[in-house]
C-alpha cells in the first residue's frame, strides 16, 4: 500500500502520540523527544506510514511531521483544531 503525502502526514502524525504512549514518553518535555527513536519505531512497527511518494525524502518529510507535531513549529491549518 502506498499513501499519498496527505495521507502519510495525518498517519505520521497519529503514530507520533501513539509512540509517545508506547514508549511511556508522556512525561518527557516535547523538545527532549527523539525523532532518531521515532522514525526507528514507526520503521519497525508501522513500515506502511512511510510509503508515500515525495520530492524531498520520506525520512526529511517525516521529521519535518515530527517536528511540527510536537510544537516545535506551527501545524497547517487542516491539522488545527477548529472547535475552540
Amino acid at each position: 500500500m502506498v499513501f499519498t503525502k496527505l495521507d502519510a502526514e495525518r498517519a505520521v502524525r497519529h503514530y507520533c502520540c501513539v509512540w509517545r504512549l508506547a514508549r511511556g514518553l508522556s512525561d518527557v518535555s516535547e523538545k527532549h523527544l527523539s525523532f532518531d527513536d521515532f522514525f526507528a519505531w514507526i520503521q519497525q512497527h508501522v513500515p506502511n506510514a512511510l510509503k508515500f511518494g515525495t520530492p524531498a525524502t520520506v525520512r526529511n518529510d517525516t521529521q519535518s511531521w515530527f517536528t511540527s507535531e510536537f510544537g516545535r513549529e506551527s501545524r497547517p491549518e487542516f491539522l488545527q483544531d477548529t472547535s475552540r
